[in-house]
């Protein structure tokens, strides 16, 4: 993707949902997988354009899609079910998540799968069987939507609450955190990046804040704004500096 994407172009249009899409994930063999408020997971071939599979099943919106080690995909839903699809057909186990609504998933070393979700928890999975394993992960005061794995066996998690937590595997007594004034929406990598909508009214907002924390330090590091220059969002400049 490196270089069609240091250009700024679009090289591809895949078409087939009939609502927004939700979550993608790369699988193999030049094929990525979709979710959809259309409740449905996609597989498409990219060399080809074409979508080679349609998984039915999920009641309401896909949100969040992994790829497990096996291959198989693993979907969360607002339906609060797990679902698990081999990638080639419609056939599916599926699990009661025991979250409400499931925002977010992410395969973590040492065979677990990690979830949260409306209920404000995050919890440990079997990836076998979805299983949870150990305790529930509770910290948060508002709906998990975002988790990363960091090094020496820990795990950050983002919240609507403003915060991010950052928990022991297995968990110590209780999570650090660092706090933002409003929801949290995005991590990335080792290092997170977190962003939050600023004061004021929505419908006037141009810029949105991103910070770069340090997980061992007192707060953050770095504050950058990100410019949003068109309405729809879909164009973006930065104001300053750059990751």
């Amino acid at each position: 993707l490196g270089g069609a994407f240091g250009r700024g172009r679009c090289t591809q249009t895949l078409e087939g949902h009939t609502g927004w899409v939700s979550a993608v994930a790369e699988m193999s063999c030049g094929r990525v997988a979709s979710g959809s408020k259309d409740g449905t997971v996609k597989v498409w071939d990219l060399e080809r354009g074409a979508c080679t599979a349609s998984m039915d099943g999920h009641s309401d919106c896909v949100w969040c899609l992994e790829v497990l080690d096996d291959g198989r995909l693993l979907s969360g839903s607002d339906d609060a079910t797990l679902r698990v699809w081999d990638g080639e057909s419609s056939a599916s186990e599926v699990v009661k998540a025991r979250q409400n609504s499931v925002y977010c998933l992410k395969t973590l070393s040492g065979n677990r799968v990690a979830t949260g979700g409306y209920d404000m928890t995050l919890r440990l999975r079997d990836p076998e069987k979805l299983e949870a394993r150990g305790p529930v992960l509770k910290g948060h005061t508002g709906s998990v939507y975002c988790i990363a794995e960091l090094s020496g066996d820990r795990l950050v998690s983002a919240s609507d609450d403003g915060t991010l937590c950052v928990w022991d595997l297995p968990p110590a007594a209780q999570p650090s955190s660092q706090n933002h004034s409003q929801a949290v929406g995005a991590s990335v990598g080792g290092s997170v990046r977190t962003c939050k909508y600023p004061e004021g009214s929505r419908k006037h907002k141009l810029f949105e804040v991103f910070r770069l924390f340090d997980l061992d330090g007192s707060g953050y590091i770095e504050t950058q704004e990100l410019l949003v220059l068109g309405q729809s969002r879909r164009e973006l400049g930065w104001k300053q500096g750059s990751w």
